[in-house]
């Protein structure tokens, strides 16, 4: 299966090494890791240069690694709750990116419950941008162990928007949504961000208004490149 990657326009032309990690967490008890790493050659128009970047390492930052060894600090796949997108407690464990608006990004922004405290880059979405805390369910503050409530038992009314996973609108009103009243489910911007489809009746036969997201509050600044999951 192809998988398609979007690089951040920040990042400048010339030869790099992409790196994608993934982890798996079936076993429960600890995290199993598969890496890759591929030469690559960026086309960009940016201006920027590599040492601009506020960078990390993935292994060791004064003896702490990008992403945590500790497997309590990932959702477990055999929580119904966190088991899959749109999950009441679906959360994703990383550093943030440097661009949000792609490759799903948002679901490591700063200030979700999965962000390590890597990551993230002035001018970027995580900062100050389309994303805010609490940006995906449940994105509690860093550190917090507050989730937020269940979507209620009752079907939403047509026309109310549901940010929908998976089918698409098909599933619209069920576990593979994010609830109402979510960020995710305030626009058809943020929905997109969050990987999903804005849905607005139970049939799926129209798409969804797109109503206004509030303004997102002024962020602090983080640092560095990365990609959710890599």
């Amino acid at each position: 299966q192809e998988v398609l990657i979007a690089l951040p326009s920040q990042l400048p032309a010339g030869d790099a090494v992409l790196r994608w990690d993934q982890y798996a967490l079936h076993q429960g008890t600890f995290v199993e890791w598969f890496i890759q790493c591929a030469d690559v050659t960026i086309s960009s128009a940016s201006a920027r240069s590599w040492g601009s970047f506020n960078s990390f390492s993935m292994i060791d930052n004064d003896g702490t690694p990008a992403y945590p060894s500790d497997v309590g600090r990932y959702r477990s796949p055999y929580n119904p709750a966190q088991a899959a997108p749109g999950g009441a407690g679906f959360f994703m464990t990383g550093p943030a990116c440097v661009d949000d608006s792609v490759n799903q990004c948002a679901l490591t922004a700063v200030g979700t419950k999965g962000y390590t405290g890597f990551g993230g880059e002035d001018g970027a979405g995580s900062v100050g941008g389309a994303v805010e805390a609490p940006a995906l369910p449940p994105a509690a503050a860093a550190g917090s162990s507050t989730q937020p409530p269940a979507p209620a038992a009752s079907a939403p009314a047509a026309g109310d928007a549901m940010c929908c996973y998976d089918a698409g609108c098909s599933t619209y009103g069920t576990s593979f949504c994010n609830a109402l009243g979510s960020w995710c489910s305030a626009s058809s911007e943020n929905c997109e961000a969050c990987g999903g489809t804005l849905c607005a009746d139970p049939a799926g036969s129209y798409p969804a208004p797109a109503p206004a997201a509030p303004a997102p509050a002024p962020a602090a600044a983080a640092a560095g490149p990365a990609l959710p999951g890599a």
